[in-house]
């Protein structure tokens, strides 16, 4: 099972590319003057955890702020992701393509 802050934790570390810990679209040069799915994903991210719009994501901002995508994939509301919740995201992205 993954849990939601153990997950984002782990997450805000692969981001922080400069460990200054912040994340900002400037450790991401090629990706933030894309307008690739990838690099739209990525703006919206960093945009919505942004809490107090300062272009720079926190560690806390980032692992205790909202997670929507967690809270909808979470669909007995435990806090933690089993694998048939991890299953069911897979196929749903899956779906999309």
């Amino acid at each position: 099972m993954l849990n939601s802050a153990t997950s984002r934790s782990a997450q805000f570390e692969r981001l922080d590319r400069n460990g200054d810990g912040v994340v900002t679209l400037s450790e991401f040069p090629r990706l933030a003057k894309s307008s690739r799915p990838k690099a739209k994903a990525l703006k919206a991210v960093i945009t919505h955890a942004d809490q107090d719009g300062d272009g720079r994501v926190t560690r806390p901002e980032f692992v205790d702020g909202p997670a929507p995508l967690f809270d909808r994939a979470d669909r007995d509301h435990d806090g933690r992701l089993s694998r048939d919740e991890v299953a069911a995201v897979r196929d749903q992205l899956e779906g999309l393509k």
